[in-house]
């Protein structure tokens, strides 16, 4: 994802960041630690610190662009408890420790390399497409760098449920809380996010999140109140 503010330094409005956060917040009321895998700029994170200010994050990120900004933008807030490394997903067993982390939160590319025309601008094509890593790469790494207690939380169409709980289960997860998000009440489910455990229970099915409803508004009102702040 592009930061918090994009290159003519204007307040973005993609909604998954905001959406995956919101659902983090009705599932979870503390954590000690939490990284976020392919971080990008570190918009996540950076949301994630303005409601739990206590907690040690980490985010791991490849590409250079990326990374350059969620360090600028940490460094100009000064913010101490968030560190982005440079690594790849695929070598989180040589950059940590088995399960380290009490959250991994993460927002993959959607689409595989032959799903479309592959777009011209390099960093769509990355953080929309599968280019560095797949699902089954992002879900492996979370097996082993949560802890057994711990907590998984993604985002993915709606329209490729059925590929999810296939690799969920390969990863030995289970679903233990659900949230869909629709543009209009006429219209299908676009993205649903997810909360894994490595533990069985019951799965949660949270409110649908509908994008002209009041919760909705509330929730866009809080993200650009945590923008403003991060100023």
């Amino acid at each position: 994802m592009f930061g918090l503010k994009n290159e003519n330094n204007q307040i973005f409005t993609y909604a998954e960041p905001f959406i995956l956060v919101n659902f983090i917040l009705n599932n979870i009321k503390f954590f000690k630690t939490c990284i976020d895998l392919g971080t990008g700029s570190g918009s996540i994170l950076f949301l994630l610190n303005k409601l739990f200010s206590n907690a040690r994050y980490f985010g791991l990120e490849l590409v250079d662009d990326f990374l350059d900004s969620a360090i600028n933008y940490k460094d100009d807030l000064a913010i101490r408890n968030i560190d982005f490394i440079k690594g790849d997903i695929l070598e989180s067993s040589n950059l940590f420790k088995e399960s380290s982390f009490d959250l991994v939160t993460f927002n993959p590319p959607y689409y595989g390399m032959k799903e479309g025309r592959l777009p011209q601008d390099k960093k769509r094509l990355l953080q929309r497409f599968e280019v560095k890593a797949t699902l089954n790469d992002f879900l492996k790494a979370s097996n082993y760098l949560v802890k057994p207690s711990g907590r998984v939380f993604f985002i993915y169409p709606s329209e490729k449920i059925n590929k999810v709980r296939k690799l969920v289960e390969l990863n030995s997860f289970y679903i233990t809380s659900i949230q869909r998000f629709y543009h209009n009440r006429i219209s299908k489910s676009t993205l649903t996010v997810f909360q894994l455990e490595k533990s069985e229970r019951e799965t949660n099915y949270l409110e649908d999140l509908i994008r002209n409803s009041k919760t909705y508004k509330q929730l866009y009102q809080l993200f650009f109140r945590l923008n403003q702040e991060m100023k």
